[in-house]
């Protein structure tokens, strides 16, 4: 179907300042970045602002060093004072649309938890109401009166905090299933010595962000899960096997039966001879 107006729509911003300051203000926009490799790099902004990928594809790199991809049906935050980068396939045709405003209400919508501050990036499946639903409050925002301006913006922010809430709803399922494909991963591979960083980095999910989804959900971090499993893996083969010590510590990715035999005794208490002869 077509929407005469928004399928032809390239870049267009409506921004009306609040009060004296222009940092106080409330904005509603489209990008088009045909071309386009390097959007933003190493970029703090003193606003905040909520990006809606149309189309496209990218990464964005928060400031911790983590990367996610972007494409259609990603939502990513640019929070004021963070440094961060984002990157554009030049050849995807990048489309998006965004609402931003400055430091007061984001401090506000930070405080009533409408916005985490500590989350970079959402994916949602693609909705096509959101682009129209910011076209349509664009459109309102560049022809209101000062009186109608108040009712205006009640309505932009009320479609910011129902995208957010659409957003975290998708992203604790995703990662909720991420972690459950995680254990079983740590679970099926106790000889590989997994660097979770990079895991992280290759999964499109932020490393710190994980840890502390990981603890909330199964209780211990994520390099805590791996030993465990891995001390699983030791003690059934020292119980139903005769393998020599130093097979089962290179079944197990160590170096050296010494090193399996020291990290055993610190996490069953025991020593791997004692516990096998008990």
């Amino acid at each position: 179907m077509k929407y005469p107006g928004i399928d032809n729509l390239k870049t267009k911003l409506i921004s009306r300042s609040i009060g004296k300051s222009r940092e106080e203000h409330l904005g509603v926009g489209f990008m088009h970045k045909r071309g386009v490799k390097i959007d933003e790099q190493n970029l703090c902004f003193t606003k905040y602002a909520l990006i809606y990928v149309i189309r496209g594809k990218g990464e964005y790199l928060d400031p911790y060093g983590n990367r996610y991809p972007l494409t259609a049906g990603t939502i990513f935050q640019r929070h004021p004072g963070v440094k961060h980068s984002t990157f554009i396939d030049p050849k995807s045709d990048w489309a998006e649309c965004f609402i931003d405003f400055g430091r007061s209400l984001y401090n506000t919508l930070v405080a009533y938890k409408i916005i985490n501050p500590e989350i970079f990036v959402y994916n949602i499946i693609p909705d096509r109401t959101i682009e129209l639903k910011c076209f349509d409050l664009m459109m309102r925002l560049e022809n209101c009166s000062e009186v109608e301006f108040s009712f205006v913006a009640s309505d932009i922010i009320a479609l910011m905090s129902k995208i957010m809430q659409s957003s975290i709803v998708s992203s604790e399922s995703e990662n909720e299933q991420f972690i459950d494909e995680s254990c079983i991963y740590f679970s099926e591979n106790p000889d590989k010595r997994i660097e979770l960083k990079q895991y992280c980095k290759k999964s499109g999910i932020g490393y710190e962000h994980y840890r502390k989804l990981f603890r909330q959900k199964i209780g211990i971090s994520p390099g805590q899960y791996i030993v465990n499993r891995r001390m699983d893996a030791a003690c059934q083969m020292l119980r139903i096997s005769r393998i020599p010590i130093n097979e089962i510590a290179s079944k197990l990715g160590y170096s050296t039966q010494y090193e399996f035999s020291a990290q055993f005794k610190k996490f069953i208490g025991v020593s791997r001879k004692k516990y096998r002869s008990g």
